[in-house]
């Protein structure tokens, strides 16, 4: 009766021990994701229960609001009122779990009214253990407004080529007029009645003073006649400073010449559209060439069309030195470090444009240097709707993602040990069982127990227990396969996944496990062993009964003696 009495208040102080050491680690994590987030380059806030929970500096900068602020007044009060609806649909459906949009852009109103452009960037997490939206903004307002200015540029050389009208007379063989339309009449000041009963040749008499040299017109036209086959393309100027493009073709029925048609299109205001669209496209290039965005232009195969110095100098090359070479050649690695196919990706970006107008990803430099780029794209169509070419403006966000690593390994790593910690095991634990349950998938887990670990704290000093808690996760690594996962379940308890494992397969490396731990030497006198308990995953099993038998398990080894394998 009193070894079991022994035995509980052992087990209660080893609890309360644990409890302490986590509490301890977590309030490490707390004060280093603290520190991390006061000083990042990008706003960052936690919503929870529809309110600002946490906001750091740099939001309160963008937004002109003190941190107090933010915290007090109600989401609405910052949201842009069009797209409030938006927001808040994602902010809901995120926050049940529902499908959101991972990212996207929307309008923020700062205190003194001014409207600015965000981009968000939403990552559920557990604030004060409930379920809560940590988001990421970046003001993108210059980026929107460099869309904006190339939106409006490509509407009107749009509505430029839609302005412009051809006049059309169509003669037979015996100059006869066949057809003529309005801007025909209207091109040469002619009226219906001008026109009517006469042949092509008698109205180029009535109409040839009109032009700055009516004889050379009227040679080339009977030059045309007489070569029947030939394709014309010339230039009238009349005398009014009107200016018209010509072109004449023969017109066949069986084969068999029997007629021309002359198609002459008034290109005197496109001379001067051309020249606002030099001057547009000097003012379009010194704004890319002024922007601190790669901005650059690919053609469906992959061929650098333009990229602005801004983006030479980034990718480290001369100036011109890309024009004409490859995107997956130059600037695009084929496959990411995390293993990612880019050439797919880039295939899909012109397959289906639509569903990448926002996209991530890496990118080379001439150096050989890892960059990534938050890309946007719009793509550029003909007439027949084809796709031509591809704009992509990108903005390095390399160092944002070497801050969302670290903040990610935080989360779910065990800083002492580098193995998963409990959170992360839970989330892979949840993952492994819903795939058996799929697709009929076994797998195993060991709960591994460091015996006596207590005592060799006491007697040696964490240091000691320490070493020998990061000895042991490192022996576990080196036994495991690439796909088993292993994590610190908490205090000097590890646990480990085996996907497709069986239970004898995962009793044999428990065994492995406790022999290799048993057979290193550790400084401390005694030798220091495990106790470990295996199971397999059963129909119907929820983490709580796979956990519980396990540790039913490990507890039976530690009652049989310690430094021993019981499976369940």
């Amino acid at each position: 009766m009193n070894n079991n009495k022994d035995l509980i208040i052992q087990k209660l102080q080893e609890k309360i021990e644990f409890l302490e050491k986590k509490i301890s680690v977590l309030e490490k994590n707390q004060q280093e994701f603290k520190l991390m987030v006061e000083n990042a380059g990008e706003g960052i806030i936690v919503i929870q229960d529809y309110k600002v929970k946490y906001a750091n500096q740099k939001i309160a900068e963008l937004l002109d609001y003190s941190i107090e602020e933010i915290k007090t007044l109600p989401l609405e009060h910052f949201v842009y009122e069009e797209d409030r609806e938006r927001v808040f649909t994602n902010l809901r459906r995120r926050i049940e779990g529902l499908p959101a949009e991972a990212e996207y852009d929307f309008r923020i109103v700062r205190k003194n009214g001014e409207v600015k452009w965000f981009h968000i960037r939403p990552v559920i997490i557990e604030w004060e253990g409930k379920r809560a939206v940590l988001d990421f903004l970046v003001d993108v307002t210059d980026r929107k407004k460099l869309e904006e200015e190339l939106e409006n540029s490509l509407s009107i050389l749009h509505a430029t080529l839609e302005s412009i009208n051809d006049a059309i007379l169509v003669v037979n063989s015996d100059r006869e007029i066949l057809y003529y339309n309005n801007s025909f009449l209207k091109m040469w000041s002619l009226t219906e009645e001008d026109v009517k009963n006469k042949n092509s040749k008698d109205l180029l008499e009535a109409v040839k003073e009109q032009l700055e040299d009516p004889e050379e017109f009227v040679r080339l036209v009977e030059e045309y006649y007489k070569n029947q086959e030939k394709i014309i393309n010339d230039t009238l100027t009349f005398k009014n400073g009107k200016i018209y493009e010509r072109i004449s073709l023969p017109y066949k029925v069986n084969g068999k010449i029997v007629g021309r048609v002359w198609y002459s299109r008034d290109v005197t205001q496109q001379k001067e559209y051309e020249k606002q669209i030099l001057e547009n496209e000097k003012k379009y290039r010194e704004l890319l060439e002024s922007v601190n965005s790669i901005v650059l232009r690919w053609t469906p195969d992959g061929k650098i069309t333009f990229i602005n110095s801004f983006g030479e100098m980034f990718f480290k090359y001369k100036k011109g030195e890309l024009i004409g070479k490859n995107i997956m050649e130059t600037i695009v690695p084929k496959k990411e470090i995390t293993g990612r196919n880019l050439e797919k990706l880039m295939k899909n970006i012109v397959k289906n444009p639509e569903k990448f107008v926002y996209n991530e990803n890496e990118n080379i430099t001439k150096d050989g240097e890892r960059v990534w780029i938050y890309w946007t794209n719009k793509p550029i169509f003909d007439e027949n709707k084809n796709l031509v070419e591809i704009l992509s403006i990108g903005t390095d966000i390399t160092e944002r993602k070497s801050f969302e690593k670290r903040l990610e390994k935080l989360a779910t790593t065990d800083l002492l040990t580098g193995l998963y910690n409990r959170r992360k095991f839970e989330e892979s634990l949840i993952r492994e069982i819903e795939e058996a349950k799929r697709y009929g998938k076994t797998f195993s887990i060991i709960l591994l127990d460091i015996d006596f670990f207590k005592e060799i704290n006491d007697t040696y000093g964490h240091q000691v227990g320490d070493y020998i808690l990061q000895t042991i996760a490192k022996l576990i690594k080196k036994l495991l396969r690439r796909t088993d996962i292993v994590a610190r379940w908490g205090g000097e308890e590890f646990v480990i996944i085996l996907p497709n494992g069986k239970m004898k397969g995962a009793f044999q490396l428990a065994e492995r496990i406790r022999k290799t731990v048993e057979s290193t030497k550790f400084p401390i006198e005694k030798k220091c062993t495990v106790s470990l308990g295996v199971t397999e995953y059963q129909p119907n099993d929820t983490p709580h009964s796979l956990l519980k038998r396990a540790d039913l398990a490990l507890y039976a080894a530690k009652q049989n003696g310690r430094n021993r394998t019981i499976k369940y």
